[in-house]
């Protein structure tokens, strides 16, 4: 397959590499030893050589920004392979280098302010509003968004209680910086929790969801319809 040429390739470039070639050929070999990674997982299926390639360049990485790839590989790896408190851990020390903090409290009056906070904000933002909202522009927008995104794929299983929290977090980042695919899904696993909380809202998580429902076809996105459907279908409409 190509992943597995490009596997042979990469390997036998990174074993003509110079002593001390981080600090030599940094750029480079960023972008090789996130190939490697990936070829190995995806071409080999072999989890441990890419979690190797994927440790050294979070190890290396001169800045969070280099690393995020990485670190986005890692945690998805991690969290496939049922690593869950692993991948949770690893997901909020990015979130948390990116200056988003996750509050793990068990408080039912934090997450019910948190909830009443962002359906302040929610009123305020009109059909017109949504529809009309730029892309989100800003990369580390983007990334705090798609990180929040898995977060909540991990603590499906294993931190329900905080997918509320995460994604009113999501919603803040969006209403700031504009709209993306991922908070698209945040949009609508909003609207799914508000229907099946004990103080719902029905009419208000319906109308969000319609409008994320409507929002996902400005994105060409296969890999994330699916679960933008399965939260607007199963659980609002």
């Amino acid at each position: 397959s190509d992943f597995t040429t490009a596997h042979s390739y990469a390997t036998n470039a990174v074993s003509l590499l110079p002593v001390g070639h981080w600090q030599k050929n940094y750029e480079f070999v960023l972008q090789l030893y996130f190939l490697i990674a990936k070829s190995a997982h995806a071409g080999l299926g072999s989890t441990d050589e890419a979690t190797k390639y994927l440790s050294n360049i979070i190890q290396n990485g001169h800045n969070i920004d280099d690393k995020l790839d990485a670190y986005y590989y890692y945690i998805t790896i991690l969290h496939h392979s049922e690593k869950r408190l692993e991948a949770f851990n690893a997901c909020r020390e990015v979130l948390l280098q990116l200056n988003e903090e996750i509050e793990i409290s068990h408080d039912p009056c934090v997450l019910l302010k948190e909830i009443q906070d962002t359906e302040a904000l929610l009123d305020r933002v009109s059909d017109q509003d949504w529809y009309t909202m730029k892309e989100m522009d800003d990369t580390r927008a983007q990334s705090i968004v798609k990180f929040y995104e898995i977060m909540t794929n991990i603590c499906y299983q294993f931190k329900a209680e905080l997918m509320p929290l995460i994604t009113c977090k999501m919603i803040r980042v969006t209403l700031q910086h504009g709209i993306s695919t991922e908070s698209v899904v945040g949009l609508t696993m909003y609207a799914a929790i508000r229907c099946r909380m004990s103080i719902s809202n029905v009419e208000g998580a319906h109308r969000i969801g319609k409008i994320a429902l409507n929002l996902s076809k400005r994105f060409n996105s296969p890999g994330m319809i699916p679960k933008i459907h399965a939260n607007y279908y199963g659980f609002v409409a």
